[in-house]
């Protein structure tokens, strides 16, 4: 869903149901590594952000997602965690078909299951794009 309030705020809401499977050759998770194990996942996430043309050429960006994941190693363990990510960024236009962006957030997952881990991290990711006509 996007809804556009005046002419410079854009705001998009979107939401995914991703129903995956994972499969690893080795899991190194106690003394002996295990081999061909298959895990299952059902993520649900939400996300909200919002973007605000500050030029004609540069944008301003805001967001926050959560997931919550069901796993399951098809071998009887199963649990849950959840996942939260807000970040800034901004994005410039130098021309018509060139695209310069940066964002920076924050990122933190929380478990109570032997399948997943729980962590904080601060990430930054940055992109170049080059479209061709």
């Amino acid at each position: 869903w996007e809804y556009r309030p005046t002419g410079k705020l854009t705001l998009i809401t979107q939401l995914d149901r991703d129903t995956a499977a994972e499969a690893r050759f080795m899991a190194f998770d106690g003394d002996a590594p295990e081999s061909s194990i298959e895990s299952r996942r059902l993520v649900n996430s939400a996300q909200v952000e919002a973007r605000y043309e500050l030029t004609g050429k540069t944008r301003m960006n805001a967001r926050l997602r959560q997931a919550r994941s069901d796993l399951d190693d098809g071998a009887g363990a199963s649990g849950s965690d959840t996942t939260t990510l807000y970040g800034l960024g901004v994005e410039y236009n130098p021309t018509r078909t060139v695209l310069l962006g940066c964002e920076l957030g924050r990122e933190s997952r929380s478990t109570a299951s032997s399948l997943s881990s729980s962590y904080r991290a601060t990430v930054a990711q940055c992109l170049a794009r080059l479209t061709l006509d």
